[in-house]
């Protein structure tokens, strides 16, 4: 008797490798897009998806367990933060109560670009800043922005004997920053969305983002604590006092080194106006 021949080997270099590889890669596209909307509602609600997220945390397996809508805190922020600053004049065109269009917004966005690559060069980057590279530096400080706000709050913690991680602080504040930045937008684009349908404006928008924004900010405040609780085990009080100390820093950082960036006057008692003003729809 003859022995069966052998089955005849895969060939490794098939083209058909690319297929799945492709497939995959569209499906992670779209599967994080997904994610990206319904993450803030995850982290608002404190859902059940959320919460098994920061138990991934807490065992660190967060590259080894995926919520199907959770995304990672850092590519999460990194990605609402980045819109917001493409789409910077529009939302300030709104918080300012000047009237504008929503076929206006994606105008402004090669304009907000051409703009953040002349600030790069007028700070002294001008022999290596094109549109990418301006987009690579703002990427960065952006990350810098909340890593900041994280080692204030770690820095706090410690001098109080409470044991907070920097990555904890970190990827809670990714969190509920870029919660915040998709309901303002959310806000935003409903009040665009009723102007559009009804062919008029309603001055409640205003103040549904400034009140609803500021509503959200207090939900936030005792989502990033319970989530520095959870993952860390520390005491309530502690937590709380720590995150408040070291966010009042983290925020006069901020208004310092944007007066300083902007060449402009702004001191914390300018922002407190700037803030009272916005609360009483002053323009």
């Amino acid at each position: 008797m003859t022995e069966p021949s052998a089955a005849t080997p895969p060939n490794v270099d098939s083209r058909e490798k690319i297929t799945p590889f492709i497939e995959s890669a569209i499906f992670e596209l779209v599967l994080l897009t997904v994610k990206q909307v319904t993450t803030p509602f995850a982290v608002l609600f404190y859902t059940k998806d959320f919460r098994n997220q920061i138990e991934a945390f807490h065992d660190d397996e967060l590259n080894t367990r995926y919520s199907p809508t959770v995304a990672r805190p850092l590519s999460f922020y990194v990605l609402w933060m980045a819109l917001h600053f493409l789409l910077a004049k529009a939302y300030w065109h709104y918080v300012s109560r000047e009237h504008s269009q929503l076929r206006d917004v994606a105008g402004g966005i090669p304009d907000q670009l051409k703009k953040l690559t002349a600030f790069l060069n007028n700070q002294g980057w001008s022999n290596i800043t094109g549109l990418v590279e301006a987009l690579i530096i703002i990427a960065f400080a952006v990350t810098l922005i909340v890593g900041v706000k994280a080692a204030l709050v770690t820095l706090i913690a410690r001098l109080i004997g409470c044991q907070v991680r920097f990555e904890t602080v970190l990827f809670a504040s990714a969190y509920t920053i870029g919660t915040l930045i998709f309901f303002q937008y959310a806000f935003i684009l409903s009040y665009y969305s009723i102007e559009t349908l009804f062919s008029t404006t309603y001055p409640a928008g205003y103040y549904m983002l400034i009140y609803g924004s500021l509503l959200i900010c207090f939900v936030l405040t005792v989502r990033v604590n319970q989530m520095i609780q959870a993952v860390d085990g520390t005491r309530e009080i502690p937590t709380f006092v720590s995150w408040f100390i070291g966010t009042l820093i983290w925020l006069y950082v901020i208004i310092l080194a944007s007066a300083v960036a902007l060449a402009t006057p702004l001191g914390v008692t300018e922002f407190g106006k700037m803030f009272i003003n916005a609360l009483l729809g002053r323009s």
